[in-house]
């Protein structure tokens, strides 16, 4: 702890919201005894008096941001949106707002790789850590993932790699940038959260901001443009070595094993290979050896169950519509017939043109639509194609919509999962969201669900 005992040595700091991220720097923060003055502040009243009974912690409670000019540093928890208070928090003070992240990359960023992406994030993380980890390295996940990076201190050496998930929130106030930074890909989403699509973009894009002569930044070949924009807009005249990962000029001899282990495309393993092997030099032979031993993750084109000759499939973490056409698509690829898709949830105002069109002329046998975007999505589908409306339904809930599914879906053929849309609102998360479908699709016991 002793990089952050200095780097907190006679602050004020103030930890905005109390989520899991807030209560981890709440909780550390307190066991460094050096810290001038350690206060938290949430809009929820209820969270705050449960955390000031129960805690043990030495810390104030304030309840303003007029209060800020009374901090020198205020750790922002990643789902504070901030685009509706730029008028509220005087320009002073919002120089002052930083994250876990943020502190953790002025520390750690030149021995971190960074991923970030509107999708695909937690696998390619993932996908690193586990080929690092299997080839002897001394390595560490955590991030976006689940696993606050203060959290992570006391298990880093300096010859310790560091592997981040990155959302755009955690990335939205940057002072540093990792060492290797990894730009997946840029699509809709969160714009709830954000003043505009480009806001959030360039929440993303901050992850190359801070980054030298000698960092890496892989990326899409599509994003191109949109990265050399960013970096020509940059204060530094600085000129930034990019390695760009060009997913058609791999050449993935393991295709068919990396389908069958549930990834969507070759991306994330591309992404992984110009990471490992072209940058820190992990042998090819190596690399491919690991990465069929690794286990994908829950609710990502995850193949749970077999129920009645039909294949289920949970991809509840496809909260966009580019995510959903992956994920019918792979199954395509590994030969399978889409019996039923089921989409829907919370409405965030997102284009699904490119979706109902994509759908309007695939394949796939029937689409049951769920609340709250269900009723955009039929609206679409019958304006475009009035004759495709038979084949699509509506369902008030999930479990309704399972029913109906082992209904409808023929035997031979797979039904999916793949939202399209977040799940707040009707689940706490994606993974809650999971859940509930294999509960509805297996019931109580799923050890006893076919999965041959």
């Amino acid at each position: 702890m002793s990089q952050l005992s200095d780097y907190f040595n006679d602050l004020r700091v103030l930890v905005w919201g109390l989520g899991r991220e807030g209560m981890s720097s709440l909780e550390i923060l307190s066991e460094l005894a050096n810290v001038r003055r350690l206060a938290v502040m949430d809009s929820d009243d209820v969270v705050v008096k449960s955390v000031v009974e129960s805690s043990s912690c030495n810390f104030e409670v304030v309840k303003s941001t007029e209060e800020f000019r009374n901090f020198d540093i205020i750790l922002k928890a990643p789902g504070i949106s901030v685009h509706n208070l730029r008028e509220e928090i005087r320009a002073d003070d919002f120089v002052k707002i930083s994250s876990q992240v943020d502190v953790f990359l002025q520390l750690y960023g030149a021995q971190t790789i960074g991923i970030t992406g509107t999708k695909g994030k937690s696998t390619t993380a993932s996908l690193i850590h586990h080929v690092l980890k299997k080839c002897g390295y001394d390595v560490v996940l955590g991030g976006n993932i689940g696993i606050p990076v203060f959290e992570l201190v006391e298990q880093i050496t300096s010859s310790t790699k560091v592997v981040l998930e990155l959302s755009s929130h955690q990335l939205e106030f940057l002072n540093a940038s990792p060492h290797i930074a990894l730009l997946l890909n840029l699509f809709q989403d969160h714009l709830d959260h954000y003043e505009d699509l480009g806001a959030y973009h360039n929440a993303k894009l901050n992850i190359v901001k801070y980054q030298k002569l000698d960092d890496y930044l892989v990326f899409s070949k599509e994003l191109l443009p949109k990265v050399q924009e960013f970096l020509a807009n940059r204060e530094s005249n600085q000129k930034l070595a990019i390695s760009c990962a060009q997913i058609e000029d791999l050449k993935i001899n393991h295709s068919d094993e990396l389908l069958q282990l549930g990834f969507q495309n070759a991306s994330n393993v591309v992404f992984a290979y110009r990471t490992l092997v072209d940058i820190l030099g992990v042998q090819a032979d190596a690399f491919f050896e690991q990465i069929v031993t690794f286990k994908t993750l829950e609710h990502r084109m995850e193949h749970f169950a077999t129920v009645d000759g039909v294949e289920y499939y949970d991809d509840s973490i496809s909260t966009i519509p580019e995510a959903t056409i992956l994920a019918v698509q792979a199954l395509g690829d590994m030969g399978k017939s889409v019996g039923t898709v089921i989409l829907g949830g919370m409405e965030r105002g997102i284009d699904y043109t490119k979706l109902v069109e994509f759908l309007s002329i695939s394949e796939v046998l029937n689409i049951i639509l769920l609340p709250n975007t269900g009723a955009r999505l039929f609206r679409y589908f019958k304006e475009l194609d009035s004759q495709n409306t038979p084949r699509i339904y509506n369902a008030q809930s999930l479990e309704e919509a399972v029913d109906l599914a082992k209904t409808i879906t023929p035997r031979k053929t797979a039904c999916l999962l793949s939202p399209a849309a977040a799940s707040y609102g009707i689940f706490k998360n994606f993974q809650e969201r999971g859940d509930a479908f294999k509960m509805a699709v297996c019931g109580v016991n799923i050890i006893q669900v076919d999965k041959t």
